[in-house]
């Protein structure tokens, strides 16, 4: 069996949270490195180099990577889990949400991330089967996804022990299952209004407007700094109005600032605000992240004191607001916000990339208003910067301004139209508003770009994103919009 020492199970370690977000806490080291070990076994690889190499290249939908992922994961579930929660998502929550689709013609629209073996996916189903008695064709759009293969197939063919069903109430257990060979079957009825897929939550989402989203239990994996990215990936996802669910022990209001908090029952609940919804006038506090290493660099321009100032000063003041801006970016790479903010107010008159980072760090305070204002600037000093309309792109679609985004986001794609990401989240808008031909006209143009890029090369403002991936999932809403 081959043997690692701590460092190296450690970049493995490492190496796992770059890829599927999953972080590995210390007091499961020991445990991982013994699944390491074995699993490196089966594959007979016996050096770190050889099994740092198979991991940073091998497809996460790889059965290998499959299996390794399965042992990591605990994909512990059952149905109703957690009665107080399914009593609101029963009594308040599915309510509402029925209530809302009567004024529409689109479906119901539900995602279980990380959805295991599909039994919280199933339990929506059966609750929405009791709340509407007769499901109309093309109503309900139920969606589990999970990173794990070996759980959809099991979720896919929907049988269970006994043990998935402590707590359920016999009358639903006779009434949606059937009882042979030590195992109970879930009724084809119900089966068949979900639907199962493959789901990396560390890579963006296949799906708009969605009215709900269940992310419990598995935020436990994952760090604040993930955490944050992926609630604003919820968010983005989701309709106004719509609803977060994470798991009870998970509920953190700096996490998800993006969101207002709902009580339903004494459940706790996140919503995507809107100002119909006749809650509180407060303001959510939105958090941007923007990826701080970027490949379209703006030019720099430096200001300099007036003529009369010596050349050698201007030199000096020159090299100093440089290093200041670096020592400032050193800071908000490591979200050390307050450092960075500090000391980019001493060279915002010096330096025009300063006032771009600004923008970013009040937007992560929340300040959309002032960001907008810090970007503005900085676009008066650089006109034709991607990245600065980008971001400000960014901003309005956070803030639902989804008009103005679109208009900064096709200059993103006029100064650059191999620009991915530019074209991308015009495709989101367009699809959010359902024009749908200009959805996929741009979905195309982001195929036809990375078609002529390495499958692993990872695309710029995506979120360390590579291109195969980004490929699969606008084939998949390509398919959507037929």
């Amino acid at each position: 069996m081959p043997k690692f020492s701590f460092e190296e199970i450690l970049s493995f370690c490492k190496l796992l949270e770059t890829r599927i977000g999953i972080v590995v806490k210390e007091d499961r080291l020991q445990q991982i490195q013994t699944t390491f070990e074995d699993f490196f076994e089966i594959l007979n690889i016996t050096s770190f180099h050889g099994g740092y190499n198979l991991l940073s290249t091998i497809a996460i939908s790889d059965s290998k990577f499959q299996v390794l992922a399965e042992k990591i994961t605990i994909g512990e579930t059952f149905f109703f889990r957690d009665q107080i929660q399914f009593q609101a998502l029963q009594e308040v929550v599915l309510p509402q949400i029925i209530e809302h689709h009567k004024t529409t013609n689109k479906p119901i629209s539900i995602l279980s991330a990380a959805c295991s073996t599909g039994e919280e996916i199933y339990s929506i189903s059966i609750i929405l089967q009791e709340l509407l008695s007769v499901v109309k064709p093309g109503q309900l759009k139920l969606i589990g996804g999970d990173i794990n293969g070996t759980s959809l197939t099991k979720a896919r063919k929907a049988s269970y022990s006994k043990w998935s069903f402590r707590g359920v109430a016999p009358s639903i257990i006779n009434k949606y299952f059937s009882h042979h060979d030590d195992q109970y079957h879930l009724s084809e009825k119900v089966k068949s209004m979900v639907q199962f897929q493959y789901l990396n939550l560390a890579e963006p989402f296949p799906f708009v407007d969605l009215d709900l989203i269940l992310l419990r239990n598995v935020l436990i994996y994952f760090n604040n700094s993930f955490i944050e990215k992926l609630a604003t990936r919820c968010f983005s996802t989701l309709r106004d109005g719509g609803w977060l669910l994470v798991g009870t022990s998970e509920l953190n209001r700096q996490n998800f600032r993006l969101f207002e908090e709902q009580y339903a029952k004494d459940a706790v609940f996140y919503r995507k605000k809107t100002k119909d919804l006749g809650l509180s006038e407060q303001k959510p506090t939105p958090i941007i992240n923007f990826e701080p290493k970027y490949q379209y660099k703006p030019i720099i321009n430096t200001f300099t004191s007036p003529k009369t100032t010596n050349s050698s000063k201007i030199n000096v003041e020159e090299k100093s607001s440089k290093e200041t801006y670096k020592v400032a970016l050193q800071h908000f790479e490591k979200h050390e916000f307050v450092q960075a903010e500090n000391l980019l107010k001493k060279i915002l008159d010096k330096e025009a990339l300063a006032l771009l980072l600004m923008a970013k760090i009040v937007a992560n305070q929340g300040n959309i208003n002032e960001s907008e204002r810090f970007c503005r600037l900085y676009l008066n000093k650089e006109p034709n910067s991607l990245e600065g309309h980008y971001l400000i792109g960014l901003i309005y679609q956070t803030d639902n301004k989804f008009n103005k985004a679109a208009e900064e986001l096709r200059y993103t794609v006029l100064l650059d139209n191999n620009f991915v990401m530019g074209h991308w989240n015009l495709a989101l808008i367009y699809q959010k508003n359902d024009e749908k031909l200009a959805a996929k006209r741009h979905l195309l143009q982001v195929k036809r770009i990375l078609n002529n890029h390495p499958k692993e090369a990872i695309i710029p403002f995506s979120e360390g994103q590579k291109a195969a991936r980004i490929l699969q999932i606008v084939e998949e809403m390509l398919s959507r919009l037929r």
